[in-house]
């Protein structure tokens, strides 16, 4: 399972991937997170800084400088702004001495360097020499390897007692059967329904509960992506968002710290689950739309009906990505005008492409099944949402 974990954390980027993991890990490892990943906040070299005790250590500010994949000389001293020595320097310089919160000033601080993979033989010693000669009786350096963060993950995510090792071997399973990604999704599912499956869950096991989940799906979609086969990560951050907001919303009316960490991992589950299903369309629908005949022919049918089965679930699975980019649309607007001004841009390409979808694939007229309304509806609702498109909507109603 380590080896499992250390290949997910590998291949995660920096921003809002690999930072993205390490406050909930930390949470769970029972340190106090006072800074977590944010943009446009200068935080001197610092990407999550925590305070707490680690193995019944002695209690320490952490300060967390987190960078992708293996520490190359170029990650490490390049003339990148965002190499790994210019930040610790920013943290030994600017961060400690103003930024640490006046009441863990007395505290112990160890800095530490946080990259997915390991550091290369070759900057070794570069990097050895560089922490023992900045080392001093108040401040300290770790690193935080692939593997060291795979035996935290498995600590004190898949525990044992969390998680059985029938449940880890289901993981083990769908991600070995990403190539079909149905027997991959049913691996999944089952892993999911057992992680949520308990009744009267007290707050912190629904925690736990939730962060397992993130932690899941984060490790099925990295192996997805790897393999360019991203049907079963689409299919899992489905039912992965369902369940969790099903145990989740019995502390929605709380503002205690639980149920505030809780809402924030749900949020996190939903912000993995948006960027799958966009990434499945940018990926494998979006450069096949303007084709006559393309996403028809791309099924690989055993017959006419299958073709006409996955067509009806790809104009779905645009108009629900359409509808939710919508929303966020309307939630930042007009707050953030970059942003909106970026959704509305992706909601409008995401319209034409689901009617050139519909033109170019004529099949999409002729609805087999009742259930196949659900798609129909999504489809006139997401297009309905712009005037502009009326027009379309009367036409093809009149085909």
């Amino acid at each position: 399972m380590k080896l499992v974990i250390k290949e997910y954390l590998s291949s995660l980027r920096e921003r809002n991937e690999l930072d993205s993991i390490l406050p909930d890990l930390l949470s769970q490892m029972g340190l106090n997170v006072f800074i977590s990943p944010s943009r446009g906040t200068k935080e001197y070299g610092v990407d999550i800084a925590a305070v707490g005790r680690i193995d019944n250590g002695e209690e320490k500010v952490y300060l967390f400088s987190v960078k992708a994949g293996n520490l190359t000389r170029s990650t490490w001293n390049g003339s990148s702004d965002q190499a790994l020595r210019p930040s610790i320097d920013e943290i030994i310089d600017a961060f400690i001495p103003s930024r640490i919160p006046p009441e863990h000033r007395d505290k112990p601080v160890e800095i530490c360097l946080c990259f997915g993979g390991d550091i290369e033989s070759k900057i070794r010693q570069e990097v050895s020499g560089y922490t023992a000669k900045n080392q001093r009786e108040n401040l300290s350096f770790s690193e935080w390897n692939g593997d060291k963060l795979a035996d935290y993950i498995e600590q004190y995510f898949l525990q044992e007692d969390l998680v059985p090792e029938h449940l880890r071997s289901q993981l083990r399973k769908a991600l070995a059967m990403i190539d079909e990604p149905e027997v991959s999704f049913k691996h999944f599912s089952y892993l999911i329904n057992f992680l949520t499956k308990a009744e009267n869950n007290t707050q912190t096991e629904i925690l736990t509960s939730v962060r397992q989940i993130y932690i899941s799906l984060w490790i099925l979609y990295s192996w997805c992506r790897e393999e360019k086969n991203l049907e079963s990560a689409y299919l899992a951050s489905e039912i992965s968002l369902l369940h969790a907001w099903d145990i989740s919303k019995v502390v929605f009316e709380k503002n205690d710290k639980v149920s505030q960490l809780i809402r924030e991992t749900l949020d996190a589950i939903f912000k993995l689950y948006f960027e799958i299903i966009n990434h499945y369309l940018e990926a494998a629908i979006l450069p096949h739309a303007n084709s006559l005949y393309a996403l028809s022919s791309a099924t690989h049918p055993s017959c006419p009906v299958d073709v006409n089965l996955k067509l009806f679930d790809i104009i779905g699975r645009l108009s629900l990505t359409g509808i939710w980019t919508y929303w966020f649309l309307n939630r930042f607007n007009p707050r953030d005008k970059e942003l909106a001004e970026n959704l509305e841009a992706v909601v409008i390409s995401y319209q034409e492409s689901l009617k050139q979808i519909i033109i170019n694939n004529p099949m999409l007229f002729s609805p087999y099944k009742d259930e196949q309304a659900i798609d129909i509806v999504l489809a006139v609702w997401f297009l309905g949402l712009n005037r502009n498109n009326w027009s379309d909507i009367d036409r093809c109603f009149l085909l």
